[in-house]
């Protein structure tokens, strides 16, 4: 389980859901929160071959001021934060700032503060090249533990490794965990009985991959292509979090997580974690 908690901010309404959801995860797993901004100077604000009129150190108190405020407003006095101001790239500033040890905590998109970004690149940026887990929050999302965390599995390594963490993660949530495999048939001319004898196999194999090393999750089989189907499931069971490899390619109804993941990351109603492989 992470050792801290590490949440990008840029004063949007998106940034601020993402720290809320990332303060409550701190407090269940008992670990550090980390607030990191990113600032630069307005464009407006220096002319072409004259010096900046304010410098970058007061720039740097700046922000950390903002920031500072920006955390005790939206999380009370009694919380406390690490809180960092930066310059540079957003994505880099928050990769620098993890481990492998880290969870990293992002807006799905937002505009605002310093840096007057779209958190939608850089949470792309940060679900492709963290060494740690990454979560992206959308507004108005539940905390965690306030539903299930399901994760998604195609019965490969990745989705094991993803599933590793989601039950870690649970022993601090403790809302329950639920690994649902979408499943294809794989050619469309086929005998129907045949078609249900290959669900019944994969259900098999689902139920018996889950319960030889993770007793106590529940699974689930739902039809479709991945990607729909694992964001139809996740807006009938409403969980507080979607956990999903990175890539992977494997078991019964091959599938790249990559891919999978990617749309997720944009589409799904409900917080989406994507966990990297063993390196």
């Amino acid at each position: 389980m992470p050792n801290k908690v590490v949440v990008g901010v840029d004063g949007s309404e998106p940034s601020r859901a993402a720290l809320e959801w990332a303060a409550a995860a701190a407090r269940a797993l008992d670990v550090r929160l980390h607030a990191v901004t990113v600032w630069e100077y307005p464009s407006g604000m220096v002319l072409p071959f004259a010096p900046p009129s304010v410098s970058s150190r007061e720039m740097e108190e700046h922000a950390t001021r903002d920031l500072a405020a920006f955390v005790k407003f939206t999380l009370g006095e009694a919380t406390e934060a690490e809180i960092t101001a930066t310059t540079g790239s957003p994505a880099g500033a928050l990769l620098e700032s993890v481990s492998s040890d880290s969870l990293l905590v992002v807006g799905s998109r937002g505009r605002g503060g310093f840096r007057s970004l779209v958190l939608g690149s850089v949470s792309s940026e940060c679900v492709e090249h963290a060494p740690c887990p990454v979560v992206v929050v959308r507004t108005g999302e539940p905390l965690p533990g306030a539903g299930p965390v399901v994760v998604g599995v195609d019965l490969g390594e990745d989705s094991a490794v993803a599933l590793d963490w989601a039950t870690g993660l649970d022993g601090a949530l403790g809302a329950g965990v639920i690994a649902v495999h979408a499943w294809r048939p794989p050619m469309a001319e086929m005998r129907q009985a045949r078609i249900d004898e290959l669900r019944r196999e994969t259900v098999t194999a689902l139920e018996e991959w889950v319960a030889g090393r993770w007793p106590g999750v529940e699974s689930a089989e739902v039809d479709g292509d991945a990607r729909s189907a694992l964001q139809d499931y996740v807006e009938d069971v409403e969980p507080s979090l979607l956990v999903l490899g990175r890539r992977g390619v494997g078991g019964l109804a091959p599938l790249r997580l990559g891919s999978v993941a990617s749309y997720l990351v944009a589409h799904s109603p409900s917080a989406v974690a994507v966990v990297p492989g063993r390196s």
